[in-house]
């Protein structure tokens, strides 16, 4: 029938939990109320025509997508500091879904729990202050374009991944993909740029992260404010910076997606810096610098032997340059290319060297009898003191 229909929520568990209309004849509206957490271990979905009203003042808690082509409305009758939240533990799950989703303003949050990974396919607003989307240590969530917005806040926790796609990346002003009143980024966090064409990290990212990622089936991702990134992830896509918008990469590493070759090295040809980058290095042993250009991948990698941390800039350049040899820096010359690393604080006489490598290319620089990415060239000792 048409009329509506109460339904049992509070304290239950369901596998997945589907309303209809089709049956009514296209309209039909459900409720449900408690204060007892609803468990749902599936999907949710709401129907086309169907209109779900929830004034528990419990959780819900969904293991699987959200699919909303009707109307979920989320009114806890009564506000509080416990339960009126949606709390999403599922594994690759998709919120998606062209009807409407109302949070009433006794709603608190929207939460990603440890270990679950969701995929919006639409757009979230909150409409209260008092609302919050959280993402908690260990979660992870891919807004692709999609937006999360209103006057409510945006909270992250060290250890969570946020993937973007919008163009402008995250931004102070309204545009990006957050466009709440109150957007608080914690700085242990895995931010990965994931747009088709050319990407902006925004002017709100801040200026130290965990890790960057870069994994752009086309374009590259330009720096819009100096960033230090203690780990870089090379997946697809390079990373444009300069003089004044410098990366700075730390202790945490360098990983890439294999090349054309089946290669995993630190970067490859369609995945580095193009453009300055510093190295913030913490003792011995080796530190790669995944630079290059826009027409290939030309990394060279400093050896430590020194304890201590020391900072080294690091730059690829196409064209000739003329030899030179000085204190802290060491430049070296073709007539096609060249590199310059110059100690930016912190090494002692002797500490550090670097290793060149030429990769295989038309250019006749070298003979060589391998096809090695890592054929060593040369070994310098870079310049007495800091």
């Amino acid at each position: 029938g048409t009329a509506g229909y109460t339904v049992s929520l509070t304290g239950n568990v369901f596998g997945d939990l589907r309303f209809s209309a089709s049956a009514a004849g296209g309209t039909k509206s459900y409720s449900g109320s408690g204060a007892s957490d609803l468990i749902i271990r599936g999907s949710l979905a709401i129907g086309p025509g169907a209109q779900l009203t929830s004034t528990m003042t419990a959780d819900i808690r969904l293991g699987g997508d959200l699919i909303t082509e009707g109307t979920m409305n989320l009114h806890p009758v009564t506000a509080g500091m416990a339960g009126r939240r949606l709390i999403l533990t599922g594994v690759m799950a998709m919120a998606s879904g062209s009807g409407t989703i109302s949070l009433g303003n006794n709603f608190r949050n929207v939460e990603i729990v440890a270990g679950a990974s969701v995929i919006l396919h639409r757009a979230f607003d909150l409409p209260s202050p008092s609302q919050a989307w959280w993402l908690l240590a260990g979660a992870y969530l891919d807004m692709d374009t999609n937006l999360i917005r209103g006057a409510g806040a945006f909270h992250s926790e060290p250890g969570a991944t946020l993937r973007i796609g919008s163009m402008e990346g995250i931004t102070t002003g309204d545009s990006g993909n957050l466009r709440t009143a109150i957007r608080q980024l914690d700085t242990g966090m895995t931010f990965i740029y994931a747009r088709a064409g050319t990407q902006h990290t925004g002017d709100a990212l801040p200026s130290s992260v965990a890790a960057l990622g870069i994994d752009k089936p086309s374009g590259d991702l330009y720096l819009s404010r100096p960033l230090e990134a203690r780990a870089i992830h090379f997946m697809h896509g390079s990373l444009y910076t300069s003089d004044s918008l410098l990366l700075t990469i730390g202790a945490g590493g360098i990983t890439s997606w294999p090349d054309d070759y089946g290669r995993s090295d630190e970067g490859w040809d369609g995945s580095h810096v193009i453009g300055p980058c510093i190295l913030h290095t913490t003792g011995s042993g080796n530190w790669p610098a995944p630079i290059g250009d826009g027409t290939g991948f030309a990394p060279l990698v400093l050896r430590r032997t020194g304890s201590g941390e020391a900072s080294f800039r690091c730059v690829y350049h196409q064209g000739p340059s003329s030899f030179s040899i000085g204190p802290g820096e060491f430049t070296m010359t073709d007539d096609r290319e060249f590199w310059t690393v110059t100690s930016t604080g912190g090494m002692a006489t002797g500490d550090a060297y670097v290793d060149l490598s030429w990769r295989k290319t038309e250019w006749p620089v070298i003979d060589q009898e391998t096809d090695s990415m890592s054929t060593v060239l040369t070994i310098v000792e870079l310049g007495i003191g800091a």
